[in-house]
């Protein structure tokens, strides 16, 4: 009874895989399993997983928001340290089986916050903001055997998202009513037009808007332990081809500096019912980055996630999500997203 390896261009017969029957199809023949040696895998939040497969999924919940300045902030109507955001975030996906060692990943990302009291929603409004990425992946080897499977992957991934405050809004008022009155000083008088272009104010006029395309290629691993135990990661690289901070003319601060970022990421997942009739399974991971800016310090994010879901039928998965993201804005700044998602994926 031959064992299943695939490695560089070698392809080998294969065993049966068990008592299950999880694994009774050729898992290079079936474009949707997500099971290797008893062991069935979830895609993994922070990093593709290592596993060429056909599926498609989407996610929604919650995203609640904060950033957390070291020091109180004077935004002369009011001081304040730490400001709160509240809103939707969602991820489709879909990636097709091309071969049985290459598959086309694609994903959109979107997230649309608002402040949740009264000095957030003055001074950061709301911000919306989407990303865009294509993932080619590569298995570079698989084995039954050993419960391995190695994969290459390369994403090329668009963001962009706008920020608008209506605090910079008032403020830009203000400086229309300064400047016409400066004028009117200087000539004496002040007609309606002078007036209605105090007012004169544009959405852009309080907009911050943000661009980026990166490309990251990455290492992919899945190691299984036994059906009920299963350990997948990511090493990845995420570099900036472009990227672009605009900010209103009112308060300046435009930025073109490129951040790269380097990342490793791991997760563990328990599938109860490979040895149990009880259909649900969890899982953890985590993500840790360090940010590698043209000027300035390396600030680092993480990233935690936990997972409960279900595993009664081969290709579906039901899961209900919590992640916990925190990150260096800057020497002076921390921010954090706690996300509450039901994910399906089939």
């Amino acid at each position: 009874m031959g064992e299943r390896v695939r490695f560089g261009f070698g392809v080998y017969r294969h065993g049966p895989c068990g008592r299950t029957g999880a694994c009774e199809k050729d898992p290079f023949n079936d474009p949707n399993d997500r099971i290797v040696k008893l062991h069935r895998y979830n895609r993994p939040y922070f990093y593709p997983l290592a596993i060429v497969t056909t599926n498609v999924g989407i996610s929604l919940g919650y995203d609640y928001s904060t950033i957390e300045y070291k020091e109180k902030q004077d935004f002369g109507l009011f001081k304040e340290d730490k400001f709160q955001f509240g809103g939707l975030a969602e991820r489709l996906g879909a990636e097709f089986m091309l071969n049985e060692r290459f598959s086309l990943e694609f994903l959109l990302e979107g997230r649309a916050l608002a402040g949740v009291d009264d000095e957030s929603a003055m001074l950061y409004g709301g911000q919306l903001t989407y990303a865009a990425s294509v993932i080619p992946k590569f298995s570079v080897y698989h084995s039954e055997r050993s419960g391995t499977s190695i994969a290459l992957a390369a994403g090329l991934a668009y963001d962009n998202g706008a920020q608008t405050s209506p605090l910079v809004l008032m403020l830009k008022v203000i400086e229309n009513a300064i400047d016409e009155l400066n004028e009117a000083v200087e000539t004496g008088e002040m007609s309606e037009s002078d007036l209605e272009s105090i007012y004169d104010v544009k959405l852009k006029d309080g907009t911050f808007t943000f661009e980026r395309t990166g490309f990251s290629p990455s290492l992919l691993l899945v190691q299984t332990l036994s059906p009920l135990i299963g350990l997948d990661g990511g090493l990845r690289y995420d570099y900036a081809l472009n990227e672009k901070y605009d900010a209103p003319s009112s308060v300046g601060g435009d930025s073109t500096d490129k951040t790269n970022i380097i990342s490793v990421g791991g997760g563990v997942s328990f599938d109860f019912h490979a040895v149990s009739s009880a259909p649900v399974g969890i899982r953890g991971e985590f993500d840790y980055g360090i940010e590698q800016p043209e000027e300035g310090k390396d600030p680092t994010s993480t990233k935690l996630g936990g997972m409960i879901y279900y595993s009664g039928r081969r290709n579906l998965d039901l899961s209900a999500n919590i992640m916990r993201w925190t990150a260096e804005m800057d020497e002076d700044t921390d921010g954090s997203d706690l996300f509450l998602i039901l994910t399906m994926r089939y």
